[in-house]
């Protein structure tokens, strides 16, 4: 079967698309808690006690998501679930003095640096996995978990929902709690938006081109695999499970 072909069709199928869009809900919410249980080890005892309220939210959300009855309420249980992680994630930054503490998650525009270098991430990572599914021949705009939408790639958006806390995430946490970005990084525009600036953006666009060669263990493909091509990794096998090779979608997980 034609693999955009079957795409298609599983798209069309209300169950079908349900099992899909449930796994890739669970395998972010294992993410995002693996993020959160790693940034509680190194936490003082009153944030490593947020953190934890977190990881437990989070392991209460993913407790849900194979029972959801439909689209709607995997995107409720996702959407909770996110917001007790950046709650969460404001005790995992270790901002320098001069760029403000991350207080909750805020975009379109981003209004402080640790928004701004988040939103700047997701596009890196919303670029790695639209290539991904491409490469593969995927079509990048029929999804599962998100809907139909003009101008917007749904598949890629379902794709990067697995790697946002690893990838993107954990990157922005090194970056800052490393001192790699500066207050200097970042400018405010008329309105109050705050983008990276030129030299910014040259500084962190060099360190995610290391970022994405690390590598990370894959449980399915039984090798380590670099960053940038986990992505890849993950669209073969969705390919896989749409053409009826494999019996379920598995998201990738850390740890």
């Amino acid at each position: 079967m034609l693999l955009r072909h079957a795409q298609h069709q599983l798209h069309d199928d209300p169950a079908a698309r349900l099992d899909i869009a449930r796994n890739m809900v669970a395998g972010k919410i294992r993410n995002s808690r693996w993020i959160l249980l790693r940034a509680a080890r190194d936490a003082q005892p009153a944030a490593r006690a947020r953190i934890r309220t977190g990881v437990d939210e989070l392991a209460a959300a993913l407790a849900k998501t194979q029972s959801a009855e439909s689209l709607d309420i995997a995107m409720g249980i996702e959407g909770n679930a996110a917001r007790a992680y950046f709650t969460a994630f404001t005790d995992a930054l270790r901002t320098s003095d001069d760029i403000p503490r991350f207080t909750h998650r805020n975009r379109r525009p981003p209004t402080d640096p640790v928004n701004a270098l988040l939103s700047f991430s997701y596009g890196l990572l919303r670029g790695l996995v639209h290539g991904a599914a491409e490469q593969v021949g995927l079509d990048p705009h029929i999804g599962f978990l998100h809907g139909l939408r003009p101008g917007k790639p749904a598949l890629a958006l379902d794709l990067m929902e697995e790697f946002r806390s690893v990838l993107a995430d954990r990157f922005v946490l090194t970056l800052l709690n490393r001192r790699q970005v500066r207050r200097e990084h970042f400018e405010v525009l008329t309105g109050g938006a705050v983008r990276l600036t030129d030299d910014g953006r040259t500084t962190v666009l060099g360190a995610w081109q290391d970022w994405k060669a690390q590598p990370w263990e894959h449980a399915i493909a039984g090798r380590d695999v670099p960053a940038g091509l986990l992505p890849v990794v993950q669209a073969r096998i969705l390919a896989r499970h749409l053409r009826g090779d494999l019996p379920g979608y598995r998201p990738w997980t850390a740890g």
